[in-house]
C-alpha cells in the first residue's frame, strides 16, 4: 500500500502550489480593465486630435485656394480692387461616405490694400475662421490667416 500511494503522490500536485487563486485573477483583470480604460481615452483624444487637425489644413487650403485666385485674375479685374474686410463668405467642407454630409463651416474673408510708397503693389490678407466643437456657442473661434503681396509687372 505504500508504493501505491507514494506512486499516487508523485503525479498529483500538492494543494496551493499551482494556479491562480480567484483573488489573483481578479487583480489581474483589474489592472487589465484600467489599461483598457486608458487606451481608449487616448484613441479618443487623437481622433479629436486629428479633426482639429484636418479643419486647420482644410481652412489653410482655403486660404491658399484663395490667394492664389487674386494671383491668377487681371490686374484691373474688379475682384483685385482695394478693399477694407468683405464679409465673411461661407464656404463648406463637405466629406463623402455613403450619402454626402457636411463636416464643417469656415468663413473667408479678405482684405486687399495698395502699397503707400509704390502704386504696383496690392497688399492680400485672407482669413479663414471656424468654430471646433458642437456648441456654437462656447467653442472657441478658429482663424488661419494668409497674407501675399501682388506686384502688376507692365
Amino acid at each position: 500500500m505504500d508504493g501505491a500511494k507514494s506512486h499516487r503522490a508523485r503525479w498529483l500536485p500538492k494543494r496551493g502550489t499551482s494556479g491562480f487563486t480567484l483573488i489573483e485573477t481578479m487583480v489581474a483583470f483589474t489592472i487589465l480593465a484600467f489599461g483598457l480604460l486608458a487606451m481608449l481615452a487616448m484613441m479618443t483624444a487623437a481622433l479629436q486630435g486629428g479633426q482639429v487637425g484636418r479643419h486647420a489644413t482644410d481652412a489653410a487650403r482655403i486660404a491658399r485656394d484663395q490667394l492664389e485666385y487674386f494671383h491668377r485674375i487681371g490686374w484691373t479685374d474688379g475682384d483685385l480692387a482695394p478693399t477694407g474686410w468683405t464679409a465673411p463668405r461661407v464656404v463648406t467642407n463637405d466629406v463623402q461616405s455613403v450619402v454626402i454630409e457636411q463636416e464643417m463651416t469656415y468663413g473667408l474673408s479678405w482684405r486687399i490694400a495698395n502699397d503707400a510708397g509704390n502704386p504696383d503693389l496690392r497688399l492680400i490678407d485672407v482669413v479663414v475662421t471656424w468654430q471646433e466643437g458642437n456648441d456654437r456657442l462656447t467653442a472657441p473661434i478658429r482663424r488661419v490667416a494668409m497674407s501675399s503681396v501682388r506686384y502688376d509687372s507692365p
